[in-house]
């Protein structure tokens, strides 16, 4: 089993599980078997405590900085999510998780729309080498949908989105009548097509860089695609020069990704408004 990737060894950390946790050292290296040199994957775990830059989780409040996100009848998406994000990272930390917040107030004045700078959403969500990442965002205001829609990476098990899809709706807001791209209830998954894929080359070509190497496979949500790495195809490294390269998109550690819409501005208005509680236990208890 050979090494196929920039990283000599890798150090991975488990979920806390009743305030412990577990290292495991994933190792590559070579030995002699009867005379030939093999390649072989070597595994050591030990209980271990998260190190300092080390988290559970990371919470994602969409938009924020200069960017207000959605609006409607004198709110906004980005507050709102940061109001959403602050109550369920602490369901979670009740719990024993180690939790990051993308921004909050302690960020607010250096937090950029470049979500690939250093002090960007994806570059610090990827900072945290967390296990789930939770991007909390609503959508615009529609005359025909309302619910809410969780999508998750193309390549994971569907039972947790299955589980949070399942108590988010016991707190009374009704599952999306969305179906484009819906592959449970609630649940969905959206990757690139043949047209989008299509018009993103002919724009390489036109601005003098390099096609990425995008596929049906690919997830479209960036949020999900980046924090994913090599798990979910990231390519943003800086060949299209309107972006900051994302330095983790080769990385083989990336973070499960779960953006959660949790309703129609102007159709789930009460709901939005009056379950942050409710919602943020739904979340937590999933897991």
């Amino acid at each position: 089993m050979e090494n196929d990737s920039s990283y000599d060894d890798i150090e991975y950390y488990t979920l806390t599980k009743d305030e412990n946790n577990k290292k495991i050292d994933i190792e590559f290296d070579n030995m002699d078997y009867n005379g030939t040199q093999m390649a072989y994957l070597g595994l050591t775990v030990q209980d271990s405590e998260l190190p300092d830059d080390v988290y559970d989780f990371v919470i994602d409040p969409g938009h924020g900085g200069i960017d207000e996100g959605e609006t409607y009848e004198g709110y906004n998406e980005a507050d709102l999510m940061l109001e959403y994000a602050e109550i369920l990272k602490t369901d979670l930390e009740s719990k024993g998780y180690k939790v990051k917040l993308t921004r909050d107030n302690s960020n607010s004045e250096t937090f950029t729309t470049d979500e690939y700078a250093p002090n960007g959403r994806i570059s610090i969500a990827c900072s945290t080498h967390a296990k789930y990442m939770i991007s909390l965002h609503l959508s615009g205001t529609s005359s025909s949908y309302s619910g809410f829609e969780i999508y998750t990476p193309n390549d994971c098990n569907l039972d947790l989105a299955s589980t949070m899809a399942s108590n988010i709706f016991n707190t009374r807001i009704s599952y999306s009548n969305l179906n484009s791209f819906k592959v449970l209830d609630g649940v969905y998954t959206q990757n690139f097509n043949e047209n989008m894929i299509a018009q993103l080359a002919n724009t390489a070509n036109n601005n003098g860089y390099e096609p990425y190497d995008i596929t049906t496979s690919t997830p479209y949500l960036y949020t999900i695609r980046e924090v994913g790495g090599i798990a979910t195809n990231a390519y943003v490294d800086g060949r299209n020069t309107n972006y900051s390269p994302n330095e983790y998109y080769t990385s083989n550690q990336g973070i499960e990704c779960y953006q959660i819409y949790i309703g129609y501005f102007n159709n789930d208005l009460n709901y939005i408004l009056n379950s942050k509680e409710a919602f943020a236990s739904a979340i937590a208890n999933s897991f």
